[in-house]
């Protein structure tokens, strides 16, 4: 099984290893490991989950936004580190 974990890089790390999807010197390739769960939740190979833990923090006040905030950098998402 995946052992306890507190983010999804954790996880996607994890399940890297396990399932052998490491780019050349060993690092984990995070885009392959989440290609790699959702084949195995899409062909029922994951038979259930667990939800994750309630937060306790509040998440602030919400308000109306006039502009778009900046374009998401994908790569800088998956970065190893």
């Amino acid at each position: 099984g995946i052992p306890n974990f507190s983010t999804v890089p954790d996880f996607l790390r994890t399940v890297s290893r396990q399932r052998g999807k490491l780019k050349r010197g060993g690092g984990a390739d995070l885009p392959a490991a989440a290609r790699c769960v959702i084949q195995e939740w899409s062909s029922g190979r994951l038979r259930y989950f667990t939800r994750a833990p309630v937060t306790t923090h509040a998440t602030g006040a919400a308000e109306i936004l006039t502009q778009f905030a900046p374009e998401l950098n994908v790569g800088a998402f998956f970065a190893d580190g």
